[in-house]
């Protein structure tokens, strides 16, 4: 044989694809041609040497179904979450509009906004600068120095979710609880220094996840600006 007739005679071999794309498109192929099961091996639990094609059926079927299941119940577990953490981020909201004063705002923040929030740590972070005096709004303000903030600070995002690193644990360094995941929201507060960041801490390392969506936190974030400024008089 020629090597060219050899060459054809490989590239004409029937492929596996083929075979598939041939079954769906005659899916009654089996049923009007039985003896074909005699040349075929599937997957079976065999008794007598009887072939159970119908029990393979239906056991891939309830595979198929459980996967379904278990892939729904993951949306509806997503979903509840989401709700959950819009009625929290909803509350925190209705309450500064209850505010009456800077003091009231920053009690808020710092104090209330933890509990509401279901978090282990909640605070602000400043970045040190010679008049940091004028930012001490209240004493749990931690002010950082500058070396420290400037990669956050770079970024072209303001929102920061991941798990705690060496990246970001200075912002958490004397907590009372290991804070093992986090969000760090950049503030825009002034148009020149100090840097601002509003950082929420947990001590559950899935709380917080780099996959999670940033549009709740977005939004607390636009909201915090705006009572800040206006209580700063910006």
């Amino acid at each position: 044989m020629k090597k060219n007739q050899t060459q054809k005679n490989n590239n004409s071999k029937i492929k596996l694809e083929d075979i598939k794309v041939f079954l769906e498109n005659n899916p009654k192929t089996f049923k009007e041609n039985p003896e074909l099961f005699e040349l075929v091996s599937p997957p079976s639990r065999s008794k007598n040497n009887l072939i159970d094609i119908q029990q393979h059926m239906i056991e891939s079927l309830q595979k198929k179904t459980a996967d379904l299941r278990e892939k729904n119940s993951k949306l509806i577990l997503l979903v509840n979450e989401n709700e959950k953490s819009q009625e929290k981020i909803n509350t925190i909201i209705l309450n500064m509009l209850k505010t009456k004063s800077l003091e009231e705002f920053i009690n808020l923040l710092l104090y209330k906004s933890q509990k509401l929030l279901d978090l282990d740590y909640v605070n602000l972070i400043i970045e040190e600068t010679d008049n940091k005096k004028q930012f001490q709004f209240d004493k749990k303000i931690i002010f950082t120095e500058l070396k420290r903030l400037k990669p956050f600070i770079l970024e072209k995002e303001f929102i920061f979710l991941s798990k705690t690193s060496r990246k970001n644990e200075f912002f958490f360094l004397g907590t009372p609880e290991k804070i093992l995941s986090s969000a760090i929201i950049r503030l825009n507060l002034f148009n020149k220094p100090p840097a601002s960041f509003f950082v929420l801490g947990s001590k559950n390392s899935d709380h917080f996840d780099e996959g999670q969506g940033t549009e709740l936190l977005n939004f607390l974030k636009e909201c915090i600006e705006s009572y800040f400024k206006l209580w700063l008089k910006l």
